[in-house]
């Protein structure tokens, strides 16, 4: 449970099928989660009352390492980040099956994590391999325009999300930190560590 940001009650949320899972999205109305999985793989769960229930594989298609994932506003496709193969793949999404999946986007090394502004016309990378970040403009599902922007201080980035005003993003790294980041247009700027020093 969440409560004024507090979490609280944590359990196991009922999900099966999982292998070592990565990253986890909802789709805008929260009935059903993605989730990769260490052995490539994504899971696909309803969502009743916060728990999960019938997990299952979400479609064939082929990925690598798969660790962050999201969805467009839309919930119409979907974005995976391929970790081991340097890529972001970008599926269609239907009734909680992935369909259609293409590799998408370019420049990118060892992504982790992805974010999606409210509108879904933009996105931010994390590149874990090179301590990087990628912000790439999207046109009907697929990345374009994409160019790195290296954050001082910002070592081995993971995951990231963005507030839905899209005027700022949280960034987790290594070392136990967390940067803030100011956000116009797509682009970074004012990275600092956050919360705990």
């Amino acid at each position: 449970s969440v409560n004024n940001g507090t979490l609280s009650n944590c359990a196991d949320s009922g999900a099966t099928g999982l292998n070592l899972p990565k990253g986890i999205a909802l789709n805008s109305d929260s009935t059903y989660a993605f989730i990769t999985n260490n052995n490539s793989t994504v899971t696909q769960c309803s969502v009743s009352s916060g728990t999960l229930s019938n997990c299952g594989s979400s479609g064939t298609m082929k990925l690598y390492s798969p660790r962050g994932i999201v969805l467009n506003p839309a919930g119409t496709y979907a974005f995976i980040a391929n970790s081991n193969r340097n890529t972001v793949s970008q599926c269609s999404v239907n009734n909680g099956t992935l369909s259609n999946c293409s590799e998408t986007g370019s420049i990118f090394n060892s992504p982790y994590g992805i974010a999606l502004n409210s509108t879904g016309t933009y996105a931010l990378i994390t590149n874990n391999g090179n301590s990087s970040i990628s912000q790439c403009s999207i046109n009907n599902g697929t990345l374009s325009n994409c160019v790195n922007t290296r954050v001082t201080q910002l070592n081995s980035p993971s995951g990231i999300t963005i507030n839905p005003a899209g005027t700022y993003a949280f960034i987790t790294a290594g070392g136990n930190k967390v940067f803030q980041c100011s956000v116009n247009n797509g682009s970074l700027s004012n990275c600092a560590q956050t919360g705990f020093q």
